[in-house]
């Protein structure tokens, strides 16, 4: 599944919520850092033929973005089972590449649920980086 593109490159999620920057055109494929490196994500242990599934923890989301806390969590306070199917179809909203990948340097921003916060990644990066920020976004735009 693609969640964003910019010159001639895609983001896409695969079947077990791998990111990836893809060259449709030549095929060049570059791994973007696991959603679990954003601090609110795990991965959950597979058992046989079960699907892959993440575990949102809601307190290590609000520490990220409310370091000082968030009364809108309130009562919302367990971890959340989420699949892989609902993390790629409604939790990763879009990704935009930014930058020339041909040329071995890209970043990518990714805007994702919940509360639509974005993340950053270089291609050297091994983890994404929040954008600490209060609010919400409704989309990314590279121009």
């Amino acid at each position: 599944m693609w969640i964003g593109s910019a010159k001639g490159w895609l983001v896409t999620a695969d079947d077990e919520c791998g990111l990836h920057l893809l060259n449709p055109i030549s095929g060049t494929q570059h791994s973007l850092p696991s959603i679990t490196t954003t601090g609110y994500f795990d991965a959950l242990p597979r058992t046989d033929g079960d699907e892959a599934r993440f575990l949102f923890k809601v307190a290590s989301f609000v520490e990220t973005y409310w370091p000082e806390g968030h009364t809108g969590f309130v009562g919302w306070c367990s971890d959340i089972e989420i699949s892989t199917e609902e993390i790629r179809s409604s939790r990763l909203l879009k990704a935009v590449p930014l930058w020339d990948p041909s040329s071995g340097e890209y970043f990518i921003m990714m805007m994702h649920c919940p509360r639509n916060r974005v993340v950053l990644a270089r291609g050297r990066d091994a983890k994404w980086m929040p954008l600490q920020t209060r609010h919400r976004y409704e989309d990314v735009i590279v121009y």
